[in-house]
């Protein structure tokens, strides 16, 4: 069950001074920015690595992301909204695809999506290299290629259905052929989740199931591929 996947270049971006933009007004808020300026720089180092662990990138990925959340919305109170500090941070990102164009907003919610592909991403080229490192990957190697992929599938199809609606419409939008736009995010779901199939063939071979069953996987993960590609066009 030997698979080779390609995979396009991780984003690339500049460090984010959260407690110089947003001013603290106490010690807890000054230790909040800290925190999220360091797992920002610790969470894109492990993503330079695809040999790294899940569990290691997850953790980072998570304390991040719940510490971002502050900035996306009102935690205050039981009522639904935009933090207040929402429009008060700047990032920049590349794009995955090979543009050299650096695409920035002042805006959390594009900080949270570019960062949540990023580790998408990254669960793809983890996949990629676990897959790559052994002749053979064992059940255990071949389910964690498959989790990774799931997940990654996941991951775009958060960031396409939750987070590139709330982005704000004007001479800094997001253009074809960028990361965050419905038409890229399709692209990737669909190649992850056929990726994933593609393990999931492999198994009901080895197994030795029914051919009519093998051949129904086949198909339904063709289908994802070519679903895929048609986006691009």
């Amino acid at each position: 069950m030997s698979h080779w996947f390609h995979r396009n270049q991780i984003k690339a971006t500049i460090p984010v001074e959260f407690e110089k933009r947003t001013f603290p007004s106490n010690a807890d808020s000054q230790s909040i920015c800290v925190q999220l300026r360091l797992s920002r720089l610790n969470l894109l180092d492990y993503h330079s690595n695809p040999a790294n662990s899940v569990e290691k990138v997850s953790d980072e990925f998570n304390r991040y992301v719940s510490l971002l959340l502050g900035f996306l919305n009102d935690l205050s109170s039981q009522t639904t909204g935009d933090s207040k500090l929402r429009f008060s941070i700047k990032s920049k990102w590349t794009q995955s695809l090979g543009s050299t164009h650096v695409h920035e907003e002042q805006d959390a919610v594009f900080e949270m999506a570019s960062m949540i592909f990023n580790n998408a991403l990254w669960l793809t080229k983890h996949a990629a290299y676990v897959a790559a490192v052994l002749t053979e990957p064992s059940e255990k190697e071949a389910k964690e290629i498959h989790k990774c992929l799931k997940i990654a599938a996941g991951q775009f199809k958060f960031i396409q259905e939750n987070l590139i609606g709330k982005f704000i419409v004007g001479s800094n939008e997001q253009k074809i052929f960028f990361d965050c736009t419905d038409q890229i995010l399709s692209v990737y779901t669909n190649q992850s989740k056929a990726e994933a199939q593609e393990i999931t063939i492999a198994r009901a071979i080895e197994l030795k199931h029914s051919p009519s069953l093998i051949s129904s996987i086949a198909y339904s993960t063709s289908i994802l591929f070519q679903t895929a590609g048609l986006r691009l066009f």
